[in-house]
């Protein structure tokens, strides 16, 4: 598969028949970047809707659950045009619930046609669409969710934001839960409001949604 990704605003155009059925060219490779943390070893990859309709996400990561750590990120732009992101940071998303990057931005449980997001690589192999995953709802941001008990938290002042997402429900541990619990990507090095999972020796990170 090919995409393209860009640091700016602007129009593109698109011409040929618009995907549809299985999608399983998208190759990814797990680094260990945690062991070899450099550069080049990064784990995370860019990958994106290649359908022109909504992709829902907990079906995509329930699908990929042998490739992906079962959670994806989307840059919440503040419009600036790459002049400020002085409040800028990443939004996410697991099965069991979202985060805001402090734009206002919040992952829908579709994401829009065409719409670039974050994976982390799990373990070497391919990417599978398919049409089970498509969804007639083609927004990237919905405050939508489902009927589980969640709180958010957050912390502010004139030109920072974050926020965590503690999240209860049924099937969640007190241990690292992947697909339910998201780690948190630091974008923005000013901002560092997270959920220390000291109960989990799974892994070394802190976490913007904790599920519960």
């Amino acid at each position: 598969g090919r995409g393209f990704a860009s640091k700016a605003g602007g129009l593109a155009s698109f011409t040929g028949t618009p995907n549809n059925g299985t999608i399983s060219s998208v190759s990814v490779t797990y680094y260990n970047s945690a062991a070899n943390p450099t550069a080049a070893n990064t784990d995370f990859v860019l990958l994106g809707n290649p359908y022109p309709s909504g992709l829902t996400v907990s079906s995509f990561l329930t699908d990929n659950a042998a490739r992906l750590t079962g959670q994806v990120w989307l840059w919440d732009d503040d419009a600036s045009g790459g002049t400020g992101y002085a409040s800028s940071d990443y939004a996410s998303r697991t099965t069991a619930g979202s985060t805001s990057g402090g734009n206002g931005g919040l992952v829908a449980a579709q994401i829009g046609s065409c719409q670039g997001f974050l994976g982390k690589v799990a373990t070497s192999g391919t990417i599978t669409y398919q049409n089970s995953q498509r969804n007639a709802a083609n927004s990237t941001f919905l405050k939508t969710e489902e009927e589980t008990s969640r709180i958010w938290l957050s912390l502010a002042n004139d030109s920072l934001y974050n926020e965590i997402n503690v999240v209860f429900m049924e099937g969640a541990t007190t241990n690292y839960d992947m697909a339910l619990d998201g780690i948190k990507l630091r974008g923005n090095p000013a901002i560092s409001f997270a959920v220390k999972p000291e109960y989990t020796t799974q892994i070394n990170e802190v976490l913007c949604i904790a599920a519960l």
